[in-house]
């Protein structure tokens, strides 16, 4: 489900390539206009979508068209660090926001975690925020092969620096995934 019918139907044809499209199914709706049913979903993946949403609203919706003992992931920009949003400011990089969106507080993340059951919290994109300094870092097919290397790396630091709590707060993302137990 998504607003936008272009990215259903891009969605179509990747579940073509992949065969399995006759195991899914799109529906292209706003979902606060058109909810699905109670008790629909299988498993909800959210992708950066909630940071241009009011989440309070949305994830009622969510967690009530989830089937019992279905999981939903969510992954989001974060912003818990006033020292790396004032660097971001006046780093010469390009900030692709819209006007509604906005990255989530630690208090967004407990928030959104605990509206399903047991939550699972995963923090990442720390040394590899790096990546876009890399030539050619956001398109690893044509990269060279020392680009490459470099990903691999900062992502691998990445997860083994996600294991120092007090780090949370440097970290761009999240993936927050939960069930539905009833």
């Amino acid at each position: 489900m998504d607003i936008s019918p272009e990215l259903i139907a891009l969605s179509r044809r990747r579940a073509e390539l992949d065969g399995v499209a006759d195991r899914i199914q799109f529906l292209a709706a706003d979902l606060l206009q058109e909810p699905p049913a109670a008790n629909t979903f299988d498993l909800i993946l959210c992708s950066a979508v909630l940071h241009h949403v009011d989440y309070r609203v949305v994830l009622p919706v969510l967690r009530d068209c989830l089937k019992p003992g279905g999981k939903i992931v969510i992954g989001e920009p974060t912003a818990m660090s006033p020292l790396l949003a004032k660097i971001r400011r006046l780093l010469p990089v390009e900030q692709d926001v819209s006007p509604d969106e906005r990255q989530f507080s630690r208090a967004d993340v407990a928030a959104i975690a605990g509206a399903f059951d047991r939550p699972q919290v995963t923090y990442f994109n720390l040394t590899s925020r790096l990546i876009r300094f890399l030539p050619m870092g956001f398109n690893l097919e044509m990269a060279p092969a020392a680009t490459r290397g470099a990903v691999v790396f900062l992502m691998t630091l990445d997860s083994w620096l996600a294991k120092l709590p007090f780090l949370r707060r440097y970290y761009g993302a999240v993936t927050i995934t939960g069930t539905k137990v009833a």
